[in-house]
């Protein structure tokens, strides 16, 4: 099973990716689908209705940033590879299939899948050079212990994914067979991320210097 791991901060957004997923999934019935919505930005009489019947609803409860609630979704999560989503990222036509083909006898153990994943902006498209939406087996997120690393609040966190897949050699370079799109435009939480971004450069820094250590605050 595949989960996808989708936490939000959008009501009005998250709908729209959840729809582009299924809609482009070849087995559904493979698919675990796992919302997580920051509870501060939504109804308390939120009650999505979800076209995966697998499908798993839980409000954040590890800190209110983007790091925290891709590791939640992770821990709610039951699939043998973990798929990290967003509000406005999107699928491609049998992604599933295919990722299950690219995986092939590795899904068991620790692996790790890169996908093209353009950015799509209002003034043109980029290719950021390392994995911004990772795709990871669960063998691997549990030697972990967690998706991204609980230092950082959201950027630099796929850096550092990249960083320590690379160095282990367990990263399955899938760019000419899978190939994502995420739209990027920019509110109040992208706007957020920007600010931050000084601040998370340096924690990367602080921690590429040290080795990447397991331990928190290092």
């Amino acid at each position: 099973m595949i989960s996808l791991l989708h936490p939000t901060i959008r009501p009005d957004k998250w709908e729209a990716g959840c729809q582009d997923w299924y809609k482009n999934c070849s087995c559904p019935e493979s698919v675990e689908y796992v919302l997580v919505p920051e509870k501060s930005k939504f109804p308390a009489s939120f009650a999505p209705s979800i076209p995966f019947e697998h499908h798993v609803v839980q409000w954040n409860t590890y800190p209110m940033t983007l790091v925290g609630a891709h590791n939640c979704a992770a821990e709610v999560s039951h699939g043998d590879v973990l798929v990290i989503i967003a509000d406005k990222y999107f699928s491609a036509p049998h992604w599933d299939t295919d990722l299950l083909e690219v995986l092939g006898e590795k899904l068991n153990s620790d692996a790790v899948v890169w996908a093209n994943q353009t950015l799509t902006y209002p003034n043109g498209t980029i290719d950021k050079g390392h994995m911004v939406h990772v795709i990871l087996t669960r063998s691997y997120y549990q030697k972990k212990g967690y998706v991204f690393h609980p230092d950082y609040t959201d950027w630099y966190a796929d850096n550092e994914f990249h960083d320590v897949a690379a160095g282990e050699g367990i990263i399955i370079d899938a760019r000419t067979k899978l190939r994502f799109r995420k739209l990027q435009e920019m509110d109040e939480f992208e706007n957020r991320y920007v600010r931050n971004g000084e601040a998370s450069r340096m924690i990367y820094e602080r921690r590429r210097a040290n080795g990447f250590p397991k331990e928190i605050g290092v």
